[in-house]
């Protein structure tokens, strides 16, 4: 027999669903590297930017812009030989704490999270601290105000005239049924949501009832009168995965559930790599990961959900550089890698360079 929800409840699932675009962490929602058949191909704009593109092999240089030099990275160190932007190309270049420079400009910092309530994440380093307390502004992936609240959660519900079991067929959907009461979600809340937001909720680490670190970060910096701004709206998090096929969207709701199983080992190590200020351990546990599960959904969702933003959240990053002095915290694994934040950054001529502060105590 089916129950109604409490107003209560469903203003903690709303809460729940709002937080998935923090939560890339596990499962199909990996902010990993792209599968190793996959080539990334760079050029340069007439402007001496470089621009990044996805393709399967070498016919990806034909759609390059005629008279452009287009060629594959391949880990390949910056032209520049500012090799502290890419942590996977240098051993001493591990961690999660960077230094941003540019000439006449005060240096900013950058942190990489792993949205976790754990508080062996949660408990800020000393060096964290002295950075975030002493910037004038802080800067996130998306400030979660009441507006971007209510726009997530609308968002993930299906239109009135279906429901989830009539999209995935009963079988699929009893599984799902199954899954989501192990994370108190009742049937008739569940049977709303859109399979993508199954998929999303299901990817994150049960709640402990704590903050995940970026809300921590937000918090410290909010008490002490910061101005705090995103770099993404809701409407833009949400198209990462409203603009997946519905197909694609089942297609990787199965594989969340199938990796379900493993999904707490898999967190637990990443969670001791972030702990350990690792993160090319962080990028190699979330690469064995994806390489075992990926298929033509993955790879058209990771696209989404990494290469595209990180060239977006770049471009906003760049006048709060300007401004000097800022505190910027995005997901680690956005960080790494030739088509990650910090590569990027250099590519635009800032120097960019590791803060080591050490292992969590």
């Amino acid at each position: 027999m089916k129950t109604c929800l409490k107003s209560s409840n469903v203003r903690t699932y709303i809460k729940r669903i709002a937080l998935l675009s923090l939560v890339a962490m596990i499962a199909g929602v990996v902010c990993s590297p792209l599968p190793a058949e996959s080539r990334i191909y760079r050029w340069q704009d007439e402007k001496g930017y470089w621009h990044f593109t996805e393709g399967p092999g070498p016919q990806q240089l034909d759609r390059q812009p005629p008279g452009q030099d287009a060629s594959a990275p391949t880990g390949a160190a910056h032209p520049n030989k500012m090799t502290a932007a890419n942590p996977s190309s240098q051993p001493d270049a591990n961690a999660l704490l960077w230094r941003i420079d540019a000439p006449d400009e005060r240096p900013s910092f950058i942190l990489g999270t792993i949205h976790s309530t754990d508080p062996r994440v949660t408990r800020l380093r000393p060096d964290v601290l002295k950075r975030l307390d002493g910037s004038d502004r802080f800067v996130m992936e998306m400030v979660l105000d009441t507006e971007a609240f209510m726009q997530l959660g609308s968002s993930m519900v299906l239109a009135p005239d279906t429901d989830l079991k009539t999209v995935l067929g009963t079988s699929l959907y009893e599984r799902v049924v199954s899954a989501m009461a192990d994370r108190q979600m009742p049937e008739p809340f569940v049977q709303r949501l859109k399979p993508w937001a199954v998929m999303a909720l299901l990817s994150m680490p049960k709640s402990t009832g704590g903050q995940i670190l970026d809300m921590v970060l937000y918090q410290r910096a909010s008490s002490q009168g910061k101005p705090t701004s995103g770099l993404e709206s809701a409407a833009e998090q949400l198209d990462v995965f409203e603009g997946l096929s519905r197909q694609d969207q089942i297609e990787l709701l199965k594989m969340t559930l199938e990796q379900l199983p493993a999904q707490q080992a898999l967190l637990e190590q990443l969670i001791v790599a972030y702990a350990a200020d690792d993160l090319k351990r962080m990028v190699a546990i979330a690469q064995r990961s994806y390489v075992q599960s990926r298929n033509g959904s993955a790879q058209r969702f990771m696209t989404r959900l990494n290469e595209a933003r990180n060239l977006r959240m770049v471009e906003r990053i760049i006048p709060f550089l300007h401004q000097g002095n800022c505190f910027i915290a995005v997901g680690a694994l956005h960080l790494a890698g030739p088509g990650g934040i910090l590569f990027l950054l250099n590519q635009r001529g800032y120097s960019i360079e590791p803060v080591r502060s050490g292992p969590q105590p």
